[in-house]
């Protein structure tokens, strides 16, 4: 911060009265105060701002997600790879210890990675959702509507202004503004719900004198659908690797069901041979009284 700041200067009144030739105007032993006037010069950098600002407003971002789960055997053991990161090991050991090599090192060794990913992982290109269009969350929610995804982006928005604030007296405002608008949210979706809700019920009932129409609305409204936990088609081989692949999937379940219920090994069963040989005892196979009982109730009621 310290480097924006130049040619810092402190300045007396009576210095500045001889700069604008106001000598003899003022009476230099009554009016004229003790304070000097410190000046200084502000050197701001605007160019990343503008750059930022040249930026369309849609411009999506994007980011590439790595498939990490099948990490081939060959992993940094090529010859470039390993030459990269032998060449950074005798950087560290002959340099100076200090941050800027050690954060120059570090992102030379990130490069290495990065380089090696894009060599032999597969990847894909996500677009990161900037909260415009919250529909897409919600496609589950049938009473969703674009009219709440306005209102909801107006609640973020107007939170993210109150956190940020640093004035009390303006952010006890926006913090108002945004309880106002967190409140009419609420009261659109209450809205919403209530109104679907109410479509159902009344397409139901005009569907009583029919009853396969009947049960087929019945069956979309899905209640309950969305805690159903599905299984994930995708098995680990037996080289380690994890396959989406269908077809692989259907026949490794095939095989591991086949071999678990089609044992032909005996070892494991164990046959109890002694059940012929029965014991008796007198003392717990006698019947129990009503004394016993009783007994044991008085007791019972003791603690």
């Amino acid at each position: 911060m310290l480097d924006i700041f130049n040619k810092f200067k402190v300045s007396r009144t009576s210095l500045i009265i001889e700069q604008i030739c106001a000598n003899g105007k003022f009476d230099l032993q009554k009016i004229i105060p003790d304070h000097s006037l410190l000046t200084w010069e502000i050197t701001l950098k605007f160019s990343q701002s503008n750059k930022n600002a040249a930026q369309p407003k849609n411009n999506r971002k994007t980011k590439t997600k790595y498939d990490i789960k099948n990490i081939p055997e060959d992993w940094l053991s090529s010859e470039s790879a390993l030459n990269d990161i032998n060449i950074i090991i005798q950087n560290l050991e002959i340099s100076n210890v200090t941050q800027d090599k050690i954060n120059n090192m570090y992102d030379a060794f990130v490069n290495v990675i990065k380089t090696e990913m894009s060599t032999k992982l597969s990847s894909k290109v996500i677009v990161l959702s900037d909260g415009v269009n919250n529909k897409r969350r919600r496609c589950k929610k049938p009473w969703w509507s674009e009219e709440l995804t306005e209102l909801w982006n107006d609640v973020c928005a107007s939170e993210k202004i109150w956190i940020k604030c640093k004035i009390q007296n303006q952010k006890k405002f926006f913090r108002q503004v945004f309880v106002n608008k967190r409140k009419l949210f609420d009261k659109a979706v209450q809205k919403a719900k209530r109104q679907y809700w109410y479509s159902m019920q009344e397409e139901l009932s005009n569907s009583c004198g029919n009853p396969k129409e009947f049960w087929r609305k019945i069956g979309k409204i899905g209640v309950g659908s969305e805690r159903q936990n599905y299984i994930p088609m995708e098995v680990k081989l037996d080289n380690g690797h994890i396959s989406s692949d269908k077809d692989e999937v259907l026949n490794k379940w095939k095989c591991d069901f086949s071999n678990m219920f089609n044992r032909n090994d005996d070892s494991d069963v164990n046959i109890c041979e002694n059940d012929v040989d029965v014991l008796y005892d007198d003392m717990l196979d006698c019947e129990i009284s009503v004394e016993e009982v009783f007994n044991v109730l008085k007791c019972s009621k003791k603690w």
